[in-house]
Order: structure tokens, then sequence, then C-alpha cells
């Protein structure tokens, strides 16, 4: 019986060390797939460690992609207004097969970053400038998450004096348009699972969500643009449509930015903000009437005194109106009534009187 007994303990840890031991093997083989470069970026006070992973024969890729993003987050940062939302990132050498034909890919909530190499410029800077969009509850529209990502990106390079690299991708945003010549409304689009389904219509989505940042830039400025990410970011309600973003956009900035805003909307940007201030408001309004008929009924009891008040709305009789003026209260109005009529009337006209107050039959004469 022991022997059974030990017998199947081995089993057991046989089984959970194969099991570890299985895990851990695929985790280290993963590692060791790749090569690394890393660099760590100090930034008030604080470490940024940005590590690559490639492949044997893909040194160049790698060596530009660390050298573009270590040195574009410092201006990241400071034009975010927030420090990086990791302190590790992680990216990942990858094609476009495998980013679904996107530049790259990346999760929510993820610091690892997979980058497309053979897409047609490095998009290393505008993936890292993604993740902070993508970290956090908020949820946005696309064109948001792509637009201001991209736009920071290019932002990021021209300010870290990478003027080549920035040029090439604003000239890369302006060829993905070249191929659409309608017009589309950003907000009535979404992105397909996988953009070569639809390669056109994504790429003039991303090139235009890429430029309406870059005209909210012209009509505003980096600081007024970092208020409104923060305020976004944080805001107690996750959920973003196209016109709430847009209203709390305009909102933040002292010039008009509605024509920045009119690819989003085909143009009706100031009726579309109207639109949802008006659900807003009324939204709030309901939200706070029903509010208090809930307080109400709870602390009826307690707070009624308080609206006895309102009683002369009720009582149609001028009399009656005069009455509770007078006394506050149909109550004490019956005391005086009844101190009246012990002293004046006999007790069989008393409910007569008394009827007549109740079924509000007095008149002013």
């Amino acid at each position: 019986m022991m022997a059974k007994s030990l017998f199947k303990r081995l089993m057991i840890f046989v089984a959970v060390y194969l099991i570890v031991s299985t895990i851990v093997t695929f985790i280290y083989r993963e590692d060791q797939d790749y090569k690394t470069l890393e660099e760590t970026v100090a930034y008030d006070g604080k470490d940024v460690d940005i590590k690559v992973f490639y492949n044997e024969g893909e040194e160049l890729w790698a060596q530009e992609t660390l050298f573009l993003s270590s040195n574009s987050i410092v201006k990241l940062i400071e034009g975010y207004g927030k420090n990086s939302p990791y302190g590790d990132i992680h990216i990942y050498s990858s094609d476009l097969e495998e980013t679904d034909n996107y530049p790259f890919k990346l999760d929510k909530d993820s610091n690892s970053l997979y980058l497309a190499r053979d897409y047609d410029v490095n998009p290393v800077v505008w993936g890292v400038s993604q993740m902070w969009l993508m970290k956090g509850f908020a949820n946005l529209p696309d064109w948001v998450t792509w637009g201001q990502s991209a736009f920071y990106a290019y932002w990021a390079l021209s300010g870290s004096g990478l003027v080549d690299d920035a040029n090439t991708m604003y000239g890369h945003f302006i060829s993905m348009s070249s191929e659409y010549g309608e017009d589309l409304s950003l907000d009535s689009y979404s992105l397909p699972d996988n953009a070569e389904d639809d390669k056109v219509l994504s790429d003039y989505f991303l090139s235009s969500s890429f430029f309406v940042y870059n005209d909210i830039y012209k009509l505003s400025s980096i600081e007024e643009m970092a208020n409104i990410h923060d305020g976004v970011m944080s805001s107690q309600n996750y959920q973003w449509d196209s016109s709430r973003y847009a209203s709390f956009v305009q909102d933040k900035t002292e010039a008009d930015i509605s024509s920045a805003l009119e690819p989003v909307f085909s143009g009706n940007v100031g009726s579309s903000i109207s639109k949802w201030k008006t659900i807003y408001y009324i939204e709030l309004a309901l939200t706070f009437i029903v509010s208090m008929v809930v307080l109400l009924w709870v602390f009826w009891d307690k707070v009624k005194m308080r609206f006895k008040f309102l009683l002369l709305f009720k009582e149609r009789s001028y009399v009656g109106r005069m009455l509770l003026r007078k006394y506050g209260s149909k109550d004490r109005i019956m005391m005086e009534l009844e101190t009246y009529f012990n002293r004046y009337i006999s007790d069989d006209e008393y409910e007569h009187f008394a009827n007549v107050f109740y079924k509000e039959k007095f008149s002013k004469s």
C-alpha cells in the first residue's frame, strides 16, 4: 500500500516536471531564436530599456530600428507629456504577413512591438508612439489611434534631428492616399482584419488620419495636443466615439479646428459636435432627474416636510391656498377649524364644513 502511494506521488512529480520544463524550454527557445541589440535611454531620472530581437542576416535593420527608436523616444515623451508607458520596450522582427499587412502589430497594454521589416518605411517610431494610446482603458476610434501615433512619430523624428527619416515618412503618407480619389468619412470606415483585403481604402484611411493630426497641430500646438491626450486617457468614461472625441478636442483648443476634422465627418463637423452635445446634455439631465427621484423615494419620510409648499400648487381654490399659506398644512388647518367650530358651530355642522374644505368647494366669495 505504501509502495503504491509512493509510486503515485512520483508519477505526479514527473508529470509536473515535464510540463514545467516544456514551458520553460519553449520560452527559452523563443528567445534563443533571436539575436538582440539593446540600449537604455535615461529621461527625468527614469530609464527606458529598448531591446530589438532580430534574426540572422538582419543586423542592419536591427541597428536602424534601435537607432530610430532610442533617438526619438525622448521627443515622444516630451510630445505626449507623459513618461514612456513601459520601462522595457521589446521590438521583434516580423513581416507583413505576420502583421496582417499593417506596418506593425501591437496588442493593447503590451510592451512587445512586432515590426514588419518589409514595410515601405521603417515604422518603429510609429509603433512605439502607439504604445501611449494602447496603454490603459480608453477605447478610441481607429483614426485616432493610428493617426495620432503616426503624427507623433513624424513630429518626434523631426524634433530629434532625424529630418530625412521624417521626410521619408511624410512622403510615404502622401503616396498612400494617391490611389484613392474619392471622399471617405473616417468615422464611417472600419479597418479590416487584414489590410490587404481593402488595401486602397486602408492605406487612404491611415494616411488621412495622419494628416488630420498634422492639421490639428498647425492650428494649435503640441502642448494643447498633450493636454488633449491626457484628458482623453484619464477620463473615467472609457468609450470614445468620433463625435465625443471631436467635441473634446475643440473644447481643449483655443483655435477653431473644425477644418482639420472635416475628413472625419465628410465636412459635417459642426453638426456632428452639436448633435453629440445635445445628446450628452439630455443624458445628463435624465441622469440627474432619475437620481433625484430615487433619492426622494428613499428619503421621503425625512424630507417631505421641506416640500409642503408644493401643496399650494395642488390646491385649486383661492381660500384653500390662502389657508395653506397661513397655516402650512391641512392638518394644521383642521386643528384651527376644530377649535373654531367647537366655539361657534354645533357638532352636527362640523362634518359638513370639513367635507366642504376637503372636497375643495370653498370659493373666493
